[in-house]
């Protein structure tokens, strides 16, 4: 029966500390005494002292603990880093393939040239992330009006399907909790985990075949002479096994060559996506090393204020609208 992650936790903490383990050693009968002086002994102890005990004669148990917890998390753990993993696929894929996005920019750096250099020729040729949240803050001509308030009445005018593009950018609002370094993180502690599995494995296998082999010789030693002149040529040469053939032999070698192949998937799957967020950073022109999470937050945020200004923009054209309905209501009617 597999044991789940908090079973294994309460399990590892109860590994008997060096000094218990010496207090044991000197409290148990000396090896090779009578089994019953050892029953007799174990006997008399608790549960958990019981439980050191049978852990004394275990060749590495620390390692193996950690192999079976590495087991325990690894189908959670893959899970998390493919969601975040297939999230920040989902929204570098979005920004890139925004139709409306795009013609915003446009728009917003024709505006911006036009604000900053007029007519002299020396214009902005790309527009960054940073420049975009200076939109709420900068005044258009008027020296009243934001010019972010000023582009969303432009866009209204000219091009009206580009105000809703925050619908088409929804899957932005997940990707800010992701960073990009800590997934890498995650796919190193996971392979890094996975060589200590294949290592134990390994060295279980190797160990149990030699028990099997000693079984094998003592059964067959009375029985069997080595005739030293039949032996040469092509039976000296030893064939070693593969390490897969290694890992075949036991279960958690068997985890093993399984979770090998899921993290070469995984792996594959976060290198396509680091490669599409670097496509994306370069389409913006901002630095190579900006983190997902701040790239992804900054335009979150200009989100946020393009749809509050747009707010704005519809409350009072709606506002302008009423007061000219009104003003024609008051017009005195022609003779």
């Amino acid at each position: 029966m597999d044991m789940g992650e908090t079973e294994l936790c309460a399990l590892r903490q109860l590994l008997p500390t060096k000094d218990e383990s010496l207090a044991l050693q000197s409290y148990l009968p000396a090896p090779g005494a009578p089994t019953d002086a050892m029953e007799s002994a174990i006997s008399k102890l608790g549960n958990c002292e019981k439980y050191m005990v049978a852990m004394l004669n275990v060749a590495n148990v620390s390692c193996k603990f950690d192999c079976l917890l590495y087991r325990a998390q690894f189908d959670g753990r893959v899970e998390e880093l493919t969601k975040e993993i297939n999230s920040l696929q989902v929204a570098c894929s979005s920004v890139r393939e925004c139709d409306k996005l795009q013609r915003l920019l446009v728009y917003a750096l024709r505006l911006g040239n036009q604000l900053n250099t007029g007519d002299s020729g020396n214009t902005a040729a790309a527009i960054t992330l940073d420049s975009l949240l200076k939109l709420h803050e900068a005044k258009a001509f008027d020296k009243k009006t934001s010019v972010l308030h000023y582009l969303i009445s432009i866009v209204k005018k000219n091009d009206i399907d580009v105000l809703s593009l925050a619908e088409e950018l929804k899957p932005l609002q997940g990707a800010e909790r992701i960073v990009g370094e800590s997934l890498v993180k995650t796919r190193k502690e996971l392979v890094d985990g996975l060589g200590l599995v294949k290592s134990m494995a390994k060295e279980e296998s190797t160990r149990c075949s030699k028990e099997e082999e000693n079984k094998v010789i003592s059964r067959q030693a009375p029985e069997c002479s080595i005739d030293s002149s039949s032996s040469g040529g092509e039976s000296d040469q030893i064939s070693l096994p593969k390490e897969d053939d290694y890992l075949q032999t036991t279960n958690i070698g068997k985890f093993a060559i399984e979770a090998d192949s899921t993290l070469n998937c995984v792996s594959l799957m976060l290198d396509n996506a680091n490669d599409t967020f670097s496509d994306l950073l370069n389409y913006f022109g901002e630095d190579e090393d900006m983190p997902t999470n701040v790239f992804f937050t900054t335009l979150n945020r200009f989100l946020s204020m393009f749809e509050c200004a747009r707010e704005d923009v519809d409350r009072k054209d709606r506002a302008k609208l009423r007061q000219e309905k009104m003003a024609e209501k008051r017009k005195p009617l022609s003779k």
